[in-house]
């Protein structure tokens, strides 16, 4: 059975692919395949600043609103991401150094946001919601960018999935 409230892959601990969240059918599904990257490593943003990027792309480009210490991005601010020009993701939080701290918020071009208390580091859970534009959404643990353990929840706040180690119990 498809998952009605969460339908998507999230992979990748910062660069979150999800495909979609809400109603689905199994004809409406769809595979999750990574774009090809390279190793992890330090993105210069538009503004000049390094930032952090756990999957470089060759067609990303990055713009940073925030400051700006000994060459890496540093305090509040967003973090823009584009692929071939097209706006993709936004990061809002407080950056370190150019890698994320503090609670996080993660918004896409399709309008779905994630809310982390903290970046975390794909090792442990992390507490969170992933929140589509129509009110569903996904509150629980994450851990290595999945669903780990929590409640898919309708709109109207109706608990209708269940998820523990990764895994939809009530399928």
């Amino acid at each position: 059975m498809t998952s009605r409230i969460i339908q998507s892959c999230l992979f990748l601990a910062f660069n979150v692919c999800v495909l979609s969240v809400g109603h689905a059918t199994a004809s409406q599904q769809t595979t999750c395949v990574p774009e090809p990257q390279a190793a992890p490593s330090w993105t210069l943003t538009t503004n000049g600043c390094k930032v952090w990027n756990d999957h470089p792309r060759a067609d990303e480009t990055v713009t940073w609103s925030g400051s700006c210490f000994r060459g890496y991005a540093e305090g509040l601010g967003s973090l823009d991401w584009f692929i071939n020009g097209e706006f993709n993701m936004r990061y809002e939080g407080a950056l370190r150094y150019g890698t994320r701290t503090g609670p996080t918020t993660v918004v896409w071009s399709n309008g779905n946001r994630l809310k982390l208390e903290e970046p975390g580091d794909n090792s442990r859970l992390i507490k969170g919601s992933l929140i589509a534009p129509n009110g569903n959404h996904y509150d629980g643990e994450f851990m290595n960018g999945w669903i780990f353990n929590g409640y898919g929840i309708d709109a109207a706040g109706v608990v209708q999935e269940t998820w523990a180690e990764g895994s939809r119990l009530d399928d």
